[in-house]
């Protein structure tokens, strides 16, 4: 609950910052480019672990963050995006997107709850809610430091590929994103917690 409580302080930020300005895509207005599964991927040179510190991160540990990061940002951009997608309905697809997944999202909060409980000591659930918090925070920071305009615009195709992803889709992105970040880490390799 107080995480949930952390997110909508978050989401009352952004969506204070937000402008009406449109997202100009292509030559159609209503037309999505279908991005490549890499460039759904945060670029390497933004990119650094929330999780840091303590013992070695397994790869189960690194998708699970991975999980969380993208969730975060889906939600970020749901609330901060939908006037300059002009979609009312942008929120609602972050919505969508989160039952669609509710299962993996779970599964990656415990992972990353007996990480921060294993490294830092102290009860899960709070250790997971200041986490979170300040990943949305970032997030939220992101938005401020460039523009709601200009985020929009770099998230406008990721937002809405990412948003159809099914479960296969979605554990594929994640596998890349182990991959493409794991040198980030001090990574332990396989997928022992």
């Amino acid at each position: 609950m107080r995480t949930i409580l952390s997110l909508l302080a978050v989401a009352t930020l952004v969506a204070a910052c937000q402008t009406d300005s449109a997202v100009e895509t292509d030559s159609a207005a209503t037309m999505r480019r279908a991005p490549s599964a890499d460039s759904l991927l945060p670029q390497p040179a933004s990119f650094s672990p929330a999780i840091d510190g303590g013992p070695c991160v397994s790869d189960e540990e690194i998708s699970a963050e991975q999980m969380i990061q993208l969730h975060t940002t889906m939600m970020v951009t749901g609330l901060t995006c939908h006037g300059a997608f002009r979609d009312p309905d942008l929120f609602n697809r972050y919505q969508d997107f989160t039952v669609a997944h509710s299962d993996r999202i779970i599964d990656s909060q415990g992972t990353l709850e007996r990480y921060l409980g294993r490294t830092r000591g102290g009860n899960l659930a709070r250790l997971f809610d200041s986490y979170r918090t300040r990943m949305a925070n970032h997030e939220a920071q992101q938005v401020m430091s460039m523009s709601a305009t200009q985020y929009c615009r770099d998230q406008y195709d990721r937002f809405y590929a990412i948003a159809e992803f099914s479960p296969s889709d979605l554990e594929g992105y994640l596998n890349r994103a182990v991959d493409r970040y794991r040198d980030r880490y001090a990574a332990c390799g396989g997928s022992e917690t």
